[in-house]
């Protein structure tokens, strides 16, 4: 296996408010600051995901973003292509970001 194939990032589980709570509110200051450091995104629904980034990160430059989906319609064949795709990114650093959010919605 080569060196590149086996440097190792950091996946991060990022969760989400339910109802309408305010994230900034509910949530550590932790999940901002990671949130502000990805670029890399697995998410069950791009739309509430960009919202969610949005509200968590309002700076944060949503052309910038690359989402995934992994919901019911995702095919198993898929998901390793996003690891890949991540580490693959061109980051100068050992650490690929990826960060994982569940939204909730379909």
């Amino acid at each position: 296996m080569s060196k590149e194939m086996n440097k190792k990032g950091k996946l991060y589980l990022i969760p989400t408010t339910l109802g309408d709570s305010p994230p900034l509110e509910v949530l550590p200051i932790s999940i901002k600051r990671a949130i502000e450091s990805i670029d890399y995104y697995v998410v069950e629904n791009e739309k509430t995901a960009r919202h969610f980034i949005k509200k968590m990160s309002p700076r944060k430059s949503q052309p910038s973003l690359h989402l995934f989906a992994l919901n019911k319609f995702t095919e198993a064949t898929e998901i390793p292509s996003f690891l890949y795709i991540a580490k693959r990114s061109g980051s100068t650093s050992s650490n690929v970001l990826l960060g994982s959010i569940a939204t909730g919605a379909e």
